[in-house]
């Protein structure tokens, strides 16, 4: 295979990573929905921690192993007007762990029926949404990098 089949069968991996991770944030957001009560107690506490820790792990494969893959930079070189974004977006990885770490800390260190459902929901729902944004602009320089549909 030569790069730019490589890349293009990376598009196609990244793609279905980018719906798998969505799924599974919907999937976090629909567990979050469905808890009737207001605060949260010590077992409702440890299961948010364990979910949020794996998808914290997950995410953080995700990010090295786009940053390690070299294809935004492959996309770049094939449209150098895509350079800026391509940046952007590597440069968001960390803050995005941060904004995930810092949800995660605040379970860690509340003490059961300190913090509300609607509290922990809020800050969860905002980073989903500035992750699937994040992802989507990723989306669109491969696309635009490779002329692929990758339609999310």
């Amino acid at each position: 295979m030569n790069a730019n089949e490589d890349c293009v069968a990376y598009a196609g991996h990244l793609k279905a990573e980018h719906r798998e991770l969505h799924q599974r944030l919907r999937a976090l957001q629909s567990a979050l929905n469905q808890v009737q009560a207001i605060m949260i107690d010590a077992p409702l506490r440890e299961r948010m921690l364990q979910t949020a820790e794996q998808l914290r792990q997950d995410l953080w494969q995700h990010f090295r192993q786009e940053d390690a893959d070299g294809c935004l930079e492959y996309a770049v070189s094939l449209v150098p007007g895509l350079a800026p974004e391509a940046r952007a977006l590597t440069a968001e990885h960390p803050g995005l762990l941060v904004t995930l770490d810092a949800i995660i800390a605040e379970l860690r260190s509340a003490q059961p029926m300190e913090l509300s459902v609607a509290h922990v929901k809020q800050k969860f729902d905002a980073f989903v949404v500035q992750l699937l944004s994040h992802e989507a602009r990723e989306n669109r320089v491969i696309e635009r990098g490779f002329n692929l549909p990758l339609d999310e």
